[in-house]
């Protein structure tokens, strides 16, 4: 019921012996069949025409099976067991469980007599068959022999030695030799692969050792013995751990047995210092590689051990060229903090000066003097640019800017109103802006500078400068195109560089620096900056920008 309490019983009252009779039993002749329950029950099935009865142990008359006991104790479960001159195996058909508390045993049963009578007669014909399979076997190897010298192939066999390949032409040209020309193709293949594995094992050029489940060496190479001072027979059997210091060398049983679990390839010293003891007592620092193979019904392992030196003495001269690295940026940390404040204050006083001379001598100023003293101020003015931009240059990609996201509407409106454009001249910006959003620094400066630039280099005073973007796979793709002098191909990569002009100073005034500033701003970003003219007019520079501009790396104060 709900409560799990048992309130009735549905019993089923089946023909036990027709239900096994359908199962099949069909014992042979002087076999007998029995199935026995571990209540009592049994019942018997022969080759005989006499119908097997159930014996229920609960009826009258009832005696128990005499194979009972047997059955009970297991006997001829793995075995053939001899109980009361018979030979019996038996087997449990159906075990008890909690729902079904009956084990149905089955047990077959024949009688000695039979099996000897069977097996004497079975000798008897073995005897006859095998006397005349013997005189067979004589008459045939006498033949055999008299046709094919196998001492011929012996002797190949014995003269090939080590060699690859076996000269058997001399032998007859019959099925033997057949046999023998497919032993030696199977004979050169194994010795192939054997000759190829050792010759890949003495020449590899990192040390290999075997090693056995008791952490004692089996074989190692000669890079092996090179790389620590010792020979091949003062590491044969000798433990692994005289190859280690000694802290390591008393745990290293412990490693042992923890890497019987050990599944394909472990690489150590990855990101560690392991170092192995030499025989002089050096220590040589070591990557190693270890795995396990199963062989011979054994663990075994395989080390393969790379000598790390002159990597190591890499990382370090590597450390120190970071550090001398280091240096050099603090240092031009504090050039660009003395040329940003220090030295812009004496320009100061020179222009304030040039201009007090200017007005106190004016009565006496010739156009001469006066062209001296403009271009003394105008010569403070770019020396005040030029530091001002040897700032901006130094700071890109050590500071971290400020930046928003905006349209590209928004951008449009930004330059136009930040570029200084004459009043013949066109600036022309691309609808394309209206479909991106982009944070607004620095690509805001890297536009204004490309537009300015084409704006100071322009040959006419009237002239056309168009701003188009293309978003592309990873990108934005920028153009600034103008309709001035363009810029002979011979000259591309050096309009990049640091205070590069084409034209003289005082032609066109300018740090030197504008497009150095931009290609740095690109570089940091992950993005890059191509020019393209052919020196007649018009020049197109292409600015790629990633999605994802590569963030600054801030080194601590900039000036």
């Amino acid at each position: 019921d709900a409560q799990g309490q048992l309130f009735g019983v549905v019993v089923i009252n089946a023909d036990f012996a027709e239900l096994l009779r359908s199962a099949g039993f069909d014992p042979t002749e002087g076999n007998r069949v029995h199935v026995l329950t571990d209540s009592g029950d049994h019942m018997s099935f022969g080759a005989d025409a006499a119908p097997a009865t159930l014996q229920f142990h609960e009826d009258a008359g009832w005696a128990p099976s005499p194979f009972a006991a047997a059955v009970a104790s297991g006997a001829g479960r793995t075995d053939l067991a001899r109980v009361a001159g018979s030979a019996v195996r038996s087997a449990s058909i159906v075990a008890s469980r909690a729902e079904a508390p009956l084990t149905l045993n089955l047990l077959v049963e024949t009688p000695l007599t039979a099996i000897h009578a069977a097996a004497r007669a079975a000798l008897l014909r073995t005897a006859v068959v095998s006397a005349v399979l013997v005189l067979l076997v004589w008459v045939v190897a006498q033949n055999v022999a008299a046709r094919l010298p196998i001492a011929r192939l012996a002797a190949a066999l014995r003269d090939a030695g080590s060699a690859v390949g076996f000269d058997l032409t001399s032998l007859p040209d019959d099925e033997t030799r057949e046999v023998a020309l497919a032993f030696s193709r199977m004979s050169n293949d194994l010795l192939c692969q054997t000759l190829r594995a050792g010759a890949v094992f003495e020449s590899v050029p990192d040390g290999v050792v075997t090693i056995d489940a008791d952490g004692r060496i089996e074989s190692a190479n000669p890079a092996m013995t090179q790389l620590f001072g010792y020979s091949e027979a003062e590491l044969i059997g000798a433990p692994v751990g005289m190859l280690m210091p000694d802290a390591i060398a008393a745990r290293h049983p412990g490693f042992v047995d923890g890497a019987t679990e050990l599944s394909g390839r472990q690489v150590m010293a990855a990101n560690r210092d392991i170092r192995g003891r030499r025989k002089d007592g050096s220590l040589v620092p070591l990557e190693i590689s270890v795995s396990r193979f199963h062989f011979g019904g054994a663990n075994h392992f395989v080390g393969v051990l790379r000598d790390i030196t002159e990597r190591r003495e890499a990382e370090a001269e590597t450390a120190a060229l970071v550090a001398a690295l280091r240096r050099s940026n603090e240092e031009l940390d504090k050039y660009a903090f003395v040329a940003s404040h220090d030295l812009k204050a004496p320009l100061r006083v020179i222009d304030n000066v040039s201009s007090w001379l200017e007005e106190d001598l004016e009565p006496v100023l010739t156009d001469d003097t006066r062209d001296s003293l403009a271009m003394l101020r105008n010569r403070v003015r770019r020396m005040e640019r030029l530091l001002d931009d040897l700032l901006i240059h130094s700071r890109i990609g050590r500071t971290e800017e400020r930046a928003v996201r905006i349209s590209g509407t928004e951008l449009a409106e930004t330059l136009r109103d930040l570029v200084d454009l004459p009043p013949a001249m066109e600036l022309e910006i691309s609808p394309q802006f209206s479909g991106i959003e982009i944070p607004n620094m620095p690509i805001t400066t890297i536009l204004l500078n490309l537009v300015n630039n084409a704006i100071k280099h322009h040959d006419r005073p009237d002239g056309r400068i168009m701003l188009d973007v293309n978003e592309t796979v990873g990108g934005y793709e920028f153009t600034v195109t103008d309709d001035g002098p363009g810029i002979p191909p011979r000259y591309h990569a050096r309009i990049f560089e640091m205070f590069q002009t084409l034209r003289p100073r005082d032609e066109v005034d300018g740090s030197g620096l504008g497009l150095a500033i931009v290609r740095k701003h690109a570089e940091v970003a992950g993005g890059r900056i191509e020019v393209a003219s052919d020196g007649g007019r018009g020049t197109r520079f292409t600015l790629f920008w990633p999605h994802d501009p590569a963030p600054a790396l801030p080194t601590g104060r900039a000036a």
